[in-house]
């Protein structure tokens, strides 16, 4: 039974899975692809940031992340919440992209 809940997601995503494989996840968190169960798919990088800050804004305890990029244009808005006592961490690849002025560095 705690199967399921896996197998739903993968089900009623499976156009999302077709592009996006999971064997490079550690096996922890394949393991608990489930709890995205009720998950809300955003599309857009704008509406992604817009995201991003209304998630900052309402953090109280913590803000826990893993990225791909350092995001430069929420710096400001994190820098907020830390100096407000909201603990924060992310986890980074160690080919991290850091952006500047539109130009991505490697």
């Amino acid at each position: 039974m705690s199967l399921i809940p896996s197998y739903d997601l993968l089900c009623n995503n499976k156009d999302y899975f077709l592009d996006h494989n999971l064997c490079n996840l550690p096996i922890q968190f394949i393991q608990r692809i489930g709890a995205f169960q009720n998950c809300e798919v955003v599309h857009g990088v704008m509406a992604i940031l817009q995201r991003w800050k209304m998630l900052y804004a309402t953090s109280t305890e913590y803000i826990k992340e893993i990225m791909t990029q350092v995001p430069l244009d929420l710096i400001e808005t994190l820098s907020l919440k830390i100096h407000s006592g909201v603990r924060f961490s992310y986890i980074f690849p160690s080919d991290v992209v850091f952006q500047k002025g539109g130009v991505s560095f490697y």
